[in-house]
């Protein structure tokens, strides 16, 4: 049976650096679980490891997409799938690292493989978002499938819209389809580079400001002038900030303001997401995985 490692935890925790450490203990390669760092160009920003991290371990699923190609769970899951059994077959142990806990989801829960995605009724949907706001679309979902409504936030657009689009392709309930999902037979390990929150709140303001230095605006800069501010990644934590700034001229200091505190509650929601994935008493001290009394 196939092993598997993986390192979850909050952006800035420390998650690359243990992943380094256990690739080079455990005869590892790293498959990146970032829906950032999967894309070319997108670099300070997604803080993608360097070229000398990736030249001394195998680094995988980073730079494989354009930024004006569309990346989601699945598109990451039928890469990562082949991938990993690759890894394992040349007698490496694949290790997963990275904050996409949806991505991380589609994996260790699986997914149900019914075609359910409609482009066109997807943006239809984001149309109405937009003009009515979610709560009209929240309610629909509530009265299709209220199962599915009742575990979701009522704001969470991204599910909401993602629900209603398979419910009207497939026909069926999306609790219904969940009960379908399919899934590796995998042995799963994971662990987690443990860290106070407050000492997590500073370090986040430390890269921020480290970013800035590396040069993110001039980035963000030739970004958008090469692919424009719509491209999904543009849209993200970091990308989406700088670019507001550089397009209507806001003042720096409150942008790197509000892009600490944003980037503080994506690493809470991170946190979150992570807890109702995998139970406490699933994760291994990184000192037991390191020590290789465990794997």
């Amino acid at each position: 049976m196939i092993k598997v490692l993986s390192i979850i935890g909050a952006t800035a925790s420390g998650k690359s650096d243990l992943a380094l450490q256990c690739a080079d203990k455990l005869n590892g390669e790293i498959v990146s679980c970032d829906s950032v760092q999967i894309y070319k160009y997108f670099n300070i920003g997604s803080a993608k490891p360097s070229s000398e991290e990736m030249a001394s371990i195998p680094h995988h699923l980073i730079d494989i997409l354009e930024p004006t190609d569309m990346c989601n769970a699945g598109v990451w899951r039928d890469s990562a799938i082949p991938l990993i059994q690759d890894i394992h077959q040349r007698g490496k142990l694949p290790i997963i690292v990275g904050g996409t806990g949806l991505y991380l989801k589609s994996l260790y829960y699986g997914m149900f493989e019914e075609e359910s995605r409609n482009q066109k009724y997807r943006e239809f949907l984001q149309e109405r978002t937009l003009n009515e706001g979610i709560a009209p679309l929240y309610q629909e979902l509530h009265q299709k499938d209220p199962t599915y409504a009742q575990k979701i936030a009522p704001t969470d657009s991204l599910r909401i819209i993602r629900a209603l689009e398979a419910i009207h392709v497939t026909r069926k309930l999306f609790s219904e389809l969940h009960l379908h999902n399919k899934k590796p037979n995998w042995d799963w390990y994971f662990t987690q580079s443990i860290i106070d929150r407050d000492i997590l709140y500073n370090k986040i303001e430390k890269r921020v400001h480290l970013m800035l230095e590396q040069g993110l605006i001039e980035e963000v800069k030739g970004l958008i002038a090469r692919f424009g501010s719509d491209v999904a990644p543009m849209k993200t934590i970091g990308y989406k900030h700088i670019a507001q700034y550089l397009l209507n001229n806001e003042n720096l200091n409150e942008t790197t303001e509000i892009l600490i505190r944003d980037t503080r509650r994506f690493a809470k929601r991170q946190l979150t997401l992570f807890r109702s994935l995998v139970p406490s008493t699933d994760i291994i001290e990184p000192s037991l995985i390191l020590s290789k009394g465990v794997l």
